[in-house]
Parts: structure tokens; C-alpha cells; sequence
């Protein structure tokens, strides 16, 4: 057994162990194995010559238990604070185990949360190709008009055979998210214009554009996130937006018969707002299920996400025109909402919400479908499917609880809970590429 360092913590562990024991931070299988030179065949740490071709390896680098003075270059102690010969100050010791987990207190959750899901999906995502960190610094990175022309054509043109790239052309490590700023920067400006045509300019002929751009800003760029994200490119554009308009509709419709079969349901209390969420998501995830059956290019995780996101999309921003125009324009007297606050509400919170609720319920499904599984509505009653269906219900639910908190520290707390989750499941989806890369490449 060799010790190595963890690239999180920086503490010593064996290389024996998937994860860092200090801080669970999974170590790549290339920090516990070395490559024989000769052979290239992959060999154990500590192994002292290659088990296939025999050939001599290095031996891992003793761990240090000592450390130089820099003023007299008397050999000291690790955890010395000071030269015993010439009594020079010396750098602190490494912190200790307890340390470094008391240091990452703050990601318990989320690593906690990660497990949860592993046990829940079955699987092990593994590498986080895309981050909260990733969603952030992607947007800001400056691009060339010339440049964002030709990356917009390589996004938009795609799903025919000419169009879709082959498993081996694809790479997880190239997934970005660039383009989901791109989209709600174009919103938030055209939102803008028509603030002021209708603020300023007293245009009322602008008010529904401004409801327009308000109201759809947000969500369709959060389905853009899942559509540039989706490497495997074989969903052409105009058929996400088929299941975008015609996916709001009919979730509506059965949306209607269950709060006529179930008219306590609403918001407020917590068991009439679960009721809310049963409802709604049953709603929208059975229209995801029929979309996702019938669409023979659905495949992969990525592909249920996309689907499940464009149903989502379109449910969160149809609601936000009702309620512009029921709260907002005819009966803002009485609620005393104004169109202004209830756009800028919803904008914010809209990542959180439908988009997100459903986008959860479509990978989910493809999860329990598997490789070159055929799309049954079986897949319903797994675990896998219904584990994180439930949590989609119970969030919404939540949601539309009042509770002792503001409404958007609760919210934004559901939202970051709920995209913790989803970037799982994305990352999910990319570690299924490399396995589709692996299979297509011993079919061939």
C-alpha cells in the first residue's frame, strides 16, 4: 500500500481507498494507479515491477516525516515550530485530519446529498464536469461576435444525420453552459426596452411584450442550459420547442382535472401545497413520459433532462402570464401585486422552479431505462423513478408553503437543493457518455 495526497484536503491517504477518508472527496483512479512505461498496462502504486510485462517501476515516494531549516539546513521535525538549532521560525504543520473536515463543514451537505443519490440512482456520477463554480464562470468569458456565430450554429444545427456527432468526437470535459447567458441576456435587455415603452413611454400597446420577455426570459433559458449541455446532439431545436409550447398546454389540461377532482388543493398550509405538488408534477411528468416514449432520439439521461426541462419551461412561464395578468393587471387592487414585482419574482425564482421540478422527473426516467433499454411506462414504478419524483413533489410543496422565513431566503434554499440535485444528474448523464464511448468503441 502507498500513500497519496488527497488533491481536496491535502492529507495523506492510502491508495487503496476510492475516497478521501478526511473530507470524501473521490480520488481519481490515475492518483491511485500508476502506467507501466513499457506496456502501458495499468499497475498498482506501490507494485515494483508491471504483473504483465515484468518490467521494473519506480517506488512511490516515501511519505516526509521531516523538514529542512532554510537558515542553517539542520534537518527538523515535521511539526516543529521553530529551528532546535538556530532557533529560526518555521513554517506551521500541515493541519491535521479534524482540521480539514472542521474546514469543510460547509459541504457535508452536499457530500451527504451525493451519496444520498448514489444509492437512490443506483449509480456513482463520479467526476463533476459541471459545478456551481462552472455555471458562474462560464458566462462572463469574452467571445468573439465571429466566434458566437459559429458556436450558435454548432449548438442550433443539430439532430440530423449530417448534424449529430459520432460518440467518439464527443468529449464530457467540453460541456459549458456559455450559451444559457447568451439567452437571459437577450431577455433581461428586451425586458428592459419594453419596461421603458411602457413605464416611460406610456406605450400600453407594449404591455404584452413586456410580459412576453418577462415571462418566458428565465425558463427558456434555463431549457437552453439543458439543451447546450446535452452533447450527444441528437434532439433537433424545433423538436424541443414542439414539446416546449405543446407541453404547457396539455400538462394544463390534466392539470385541470386533478383540482376538479381535488379542489382543496392550494396554497398555503403544507398538506393543501403538497396536494399542489402531486397535482402539478403528476401533470407535467406525464406529459414528459409520453414525450420521452415517443421520441425514438431519447436515449440518454441528458436527453430525458432536455425533455423534462422543455415541458417544465413552458408550464413556469405560461403561470407567469396568468399570473401577471389575473394579479398584476386585473385584480391588482385587491392583491396589490404590481406587473413589475411579480415579473421580477418570478425571474428570479424561476430557475427553481418548474423548469427544474420537471427537467428532475424526465432524467430520472431515463435513469431507470438504462442502455439500450426501450422507453416503458414501467420504468414508473422503480425506485430510482419515483425517489426522485416524490422529491420534486415534496419541493414544490414546500414551495408554496408559508413558512416562518421570507420567501426568497426559503425559495432560494429550495433552489439551491434542488440544482445540487440536478447538476448530479447531469453529471450523471456526461459519465454516460464516456460509457456509450466505451460501448461504441467494442461494438466496432
Amino acid at each position: 500500500m502507498a500513500l497519496i495526497q488527497c488533491p481536496e484536503c491535502e492529507n495523506k491517504v492510502s491508495s487503496t481507498v476510492e475516497a478521501c477518508p478526511h473530507c470524501g472527496y473521490p480520488l481519481p483512479a490515475q492518483l491511485r494507479t500508476q502506467r507501466c512505461p513499457e506496456c502501458g498496462s495499468e499497475q498498482a502504486l506501490d507494485a515494483e515491477s508491471c504483473s504483465v510485462c515484468g518490467c521494473p517501476l519506480a517506488a512511490p515516494a516515501p511519505l516526509r516525516r521531516t523538514q529542512i531549516c532554510p537558515e542553517c539546513g539542520e534537518e527538523q521535525p515535521l511539526d516543529a515550530e521553530s529551528c532546535s538549532v538556530c532557533g529560526y521560525p518555521l513554517a506551521a504543520p500541515a493541519p491535521q485530519p479534524a482540521a480539514a473536515a472542521e474546514k469543510k463543514t460547509g459541504e457535508r451537505f452536499s457530500e451527504s446529498l451525493q451519496s444520498g443519490l448514489n444509492k437512490i440512482s443506483g449509480e456513482k456520477a463520479g467526476k463533476s464536469y459541471i459545478t456551481f463554480g462552472k455555471l458562474i464562470k462560464d458566462g462572463p468569458k469574452k467571445r468573439k461576435l465571429t466566434d458566437i456565430g459559429t458556436q450558435l450554429d454548432d449548438v442550433f444545427g443539430r439532430g440530423t444525420p449530417a448534424t449529430t456527432p459520432k460518440l467518439a468526437d464527443l468529449h464530457p470535459e467540453k460541456a459549458s453552459i456559455w450559451l444559457f447567458w447568451y439567452i437571459m441576456f437577450f431577455f433581461i435587455a428586451g425586458t428592459a426596452v419594453m419596461y421603458c415603452l411602457v413605464n416611460f413611454f406610456q406605450n400600453s400597446l407594449s404591455i404584452p411584450g413586456l410580459i412576453f420577455f418577462g415571462a418566458i426570459g428565465t425558463p427558456l433559458a434555463c431549457m437552453i442550459l439543458f439543451y447546450e449541455v446535452d452533447l450527444f446532439r441528437s434532439i433537433p431545436l424545433y423538436r424541443v420547442m414542439e414539446y416546449f409550447m405543446i407541453g404547457a398546454m396539455f400538462s394544463w389540461l390534466i392539470m385541470m382535472v386533478g383540482y376538479t377532482v381535488f379542489p382543496q388543493a392550494g396554497a398555503g398550509n403544507l398538506l393543501s401545497s403538497l396536494l399542489v405538488g402531486v397535482i402539478e408534477e403528476t401533470a407535467k411528468g406525464i406529459i414528459t413520459i409520453v414525450f420521452i416514449i415517443r421520441e425514438k432520439r431519447c436515449r440518454y439521461i441528458l436527453d430525458g433532462l432536455l425533455i423534462g426541462a422543455a415541458v417544465g419551461a413552458s408550464y413556469g412561464a405560461f403561470e407567469t402570464m396568468g399570473y401577471i395578468l389575473v394579479y398584476g393587471l386585473m385584480e391588482s387592487s385587491r392583491t396589490g401585486f404590481t406587473v413589475d414585482y411579480i415579473l421580477v419574482l418570478r425571474g428570479l425564482l424561476a430557475p427553481g422552479m418548474h423548469v427544474a421540478w420537471t427537467a428532475l422527473v424526465g432524467g430520472a426516467f431515463m435513469v431507470v431505462r438504462g442502455f439500450g433499454a426501450k422507453s416503458e411506462w414501467s420504468h414508473v414504478a422503480s425506485p430510482k423513478f419515483l425517489l426522485p419524483f416524490v422529491t420534486a413533489v415534496v419541493i414544490h410543496g414546500v414551495w408554496d408553503t408559508d413558512l416562518p422565513l421570507p420567501m426568497v431566503v426559503k425559495n432560494g434554499l429550495l433552489t439551491a437543493v434542488i440544482w445540487t440535485i440536478l447538476l448530479y444528474y447531469i453529471n450523471l448523464g456526461l459519465k454516460q457518455l464516456e460509457e456509450a464511448k466505451k460501448r461504441s468503441a467494442v461494438s466496432d
